[in-house]
């Protein structure tokens, strides 16, 4: 069911589930906000929605069109308030949601109309075993002696930043590098090692889920490494959870790439097609550390800042 939510757009940023982001907020739209929060009764949630603006969207009577479909809540952890009214805050990532519309007119900030998503979709039915023939519903069984019957063909079970000018952004940069890069497309997994339609799984590898996320982090280390002799510093060790699903979102927001491949990896639909997405984008950007000597420029250095008005 969908419910209200207020929305908090930023121009370069992603969160994630699990995620710690904070915020500096000096605009009066969002100190409005802040306040709205605190004073909500004790118990009640204080949350408030991040969602990436697609680039070269300004957020101005189209505010759905502008906007990308699916973010996550952040929760207000911490609250700091200047002299002034500006507010320090610290939040972190909660829920994914999906975006179905947008109210300009109630409240001086954009409040969504969201659905929430859930951690992993309700799973499907389970795989035929190899070589079982599938028949239609209703469909006889083949008298004695007969050969078996497949059903009809192609039938089967299915498988297994402070922000742009008057907007407030971030207090600081993201991700363990400091960086909020921007490079290609997004990774997009299918099965185990292979890539397949953006935020689809294909069937487990031999080693599952836990198989990719020990890749995952293995690759991960290997990037960071990377990262570090070309800024010419001493590599650090990678600590990274030992949960799937919270280790693809850790290394989604660590990783240095473009709002496009973040949002990407936001609106997997699963944590394997998620994993397997960063096996393939760590790939590239390694490759791109290791043999161009370079990180991607992140997209915001070479625009005009966006309006959120």
């Amino acid at each position: 069911m969908a419910e209200p939510l207020p929305l908090f757009p930023l121009g370069h940023t992603v969160l994630f589930p699990g995620v710690v982001l904070p915020l500096h907020v000096f605009e009066e739209r969002y100190r409005e906000l802040v306040r709205t929060l605190v004073e909500l009764p004790e118990g009640a949630r204080r949350r408030f929605g991040v969602v990436a603006i697609r680039q070269g969207w300004e957020v101005g009577a189209d505010a759905v069109s502008a906007l990308h479909d699916v973010g996550c809540a952040a929760e207000l952890r911490r609250v700091s308030r200047y002299p002034d009214g500006r507010y320090d805050i610290v939040t972190v990532g909660t829920d994914r949601f999906r975006l179905r519309s947008v109210d300009r007119e109630s409240r001086p900030y954009l409040v969504g109309l969201v659905e929430w998503l859930p951690a992993e979709p309700p799973p499907g039915p389970p795989e035929p075993p190899a070589g079982s023939a599938e028949r239609p519903p209703g469909a006889a069984e083949p008298p004695a002696g007969s050969p078996g019957r497949s059903g009809p063909a192609g039938q089967s079970g299915p498988a297994g930043q402070s922000g742009p000018a008057g907007q407030s952004g971030p207090a600081g940069q993201s991700g363990p590098a400091g960086q909020s890069g921007q490079s290609g497309p997004a990774g997009q997994s299918g099965p185990a090692g292979q890539s397949g339609p953006a935020g689809q799984s294909g069937p487990a590898g031999p080693a599952g889920q836990s198989g990719l996320a020990d890749a995952v982090a293995t690759l991960f280390a290997e990037y960071v490494d990377a990262v570090a002799g070309l800024q010419g510093r001493p590599s650090e060790d990678t600590e990274l959870p030992d949960d799937p699903v919270q280790l693809a979102y850790a290394v989604a927001a660590a990783a240095v790439l473009t709002l496009e491949d973040r949002q990407a990896l936001l609106e997997a639909d699963t944590t394997r097609a998620r994993l397997g997405a960063e096996l393939r984008l760590l790939k590239r950007e390694t490759t791109m550390v290791r043999r161009l000597r370079a990180l991607p420029v992140p997209i915001g250095e070479l625009q005009v800042s966006q309006s959120l008005s």
